[in-house]
């Protein structure tokens, strides 16, 4: 083998292992995507987030609603078996931008809600943040839109994290009271 083959070899099979490496991640990028959306290209907002409350964030003037979760609502309280409430939405709030923090967020959008906001599947270093929402038990699978985090919800109650420490109204029942008492206050 001449000098040059020495040294071209082992830098040749290093290019090809990251080559081979890539287009095995391929797949699994591809398979964590559910049924819920059709395997098209989707748009992708990144960058630093302001988060807006626990299930909404902001990216270079976008909003993005997290999809399929639904976070305790910024004034919700929740209880604690025998130790009273806790601002389970201000916690959730928190524990959101405890994880985007200072940090690049990537969105793939897959729609947009009644409000006009998009609604994105988002990570943060390759950690599902919809997911991490809900499996510590700062959101509640959104079932009514999608059923991609409901496994991570039944890990968030057999460990009692968060919401599933003691009683919590689901956010959407929450919104729905709030709405009926501004009704008859209005009537």
């Amino acid at each position: 083998m001449s000098e040059k083959s020495r040294i071209l070899h082992p830098l040749w099979s290093a290019v090809m292992a990251l080559f081979a490496a890539g287009l095995f991640a391929l797949p699994s990028t591809v398979s964590s995507r559910t049924a819920d959306t059709a395997e098209s290209e989707t748009a992708v907002v990144s960058g630093r987030a302001k988060v807006l409350d626990g299930d909404t964030i902001e990216i270079a003037g976008t909003r993005i609603r997290l999809e399929g979760i639904d976070a305790p609502e910024s004034a919700q309280m929740c209880s604690r078996k025998g130790s009273g409430l806790w601002p389970c939405g201000k916690d959730a709030t928190e524990h959101l931008k405890r994880m985007t923090s200072g940090r690049r967020v990537v969105c793939n959008d897959v729609g947009e809600d009644r409000y006009g906001r998009m609604l994105g599947w988002c990570a943060v270093d390759g950690l599902d943040i919809n997911a991490e929402m809900v499996r510590s038990g700062f959101a509640w699978a959104f079932v009514r839109y999608s059923k991609r985090y409901v496994s991570a919800e039944r890990e968030a109650r057999r460990a009692e994290a968060g919401i599933w420490q003691g009683e919590a109204e689901p956010a959407w029942a929450f919104r729905e009271r709030r709405r009926t008492l501004r009704s008859r206050e209005q009537g």
